[in-house]
């Protein structure tokens, strides 16, 4: 009996990729960051990885800055490197930067990334 339970949770961990927990809004340990659980940093800039998929491109002056989507959120990125193509699957390490834009008598924080690395995921 214990035999058989071992073997249904190895069965199901392999079933569940680490694709689809990053979909469902959860991570491994290690694993990429979910978008929407991005720290904000206090005083020093972090690197994360995050996965998803590109939205939108704008060429920039001798950048590019796309917006990549998980199941959870969107973030803006800023690349140097040359644009990724719509839809596309990306695993993205960047550093985490942030801006206070003031409005009216309240300050928003613009969350984005500066990208160091990138790759292109199957699924």
């Amino acid at each position: 009996m214990l035999t058989k339970k071992i073997f249904l949770i190895v069965v199901s961990g392999l079933l569940v990729s680490c694709s689809t927990l990053s979909r469902l809004g959860l991570a491994l340990p290690g694993g990429p960051t979910v978008i929407a659980k991005i720290p904000i940093p206090a005083e020093t800039q972090s690197t994360i990885t995050v996965t998803g998929v590109v939205q939108q491109i704008v060429p920039l002056l001798e950048r590019t800055a796309y917006q990549l989507e998980d199941a959870s959120a969107a973030i803006w990125v800023i690349s140097e490197a040359t644009p990724p193509a719509m839809g596309e699957s990306l695993k993205v390490t960047a550093r985490v930067q942030y801006h206070n834009i003031p409005m009216g008598s309240e300050e928003n924080l613009e969350l984005y990334l500066i990208e160091t690395e990138r790759a292109a995921v199957s699924e």
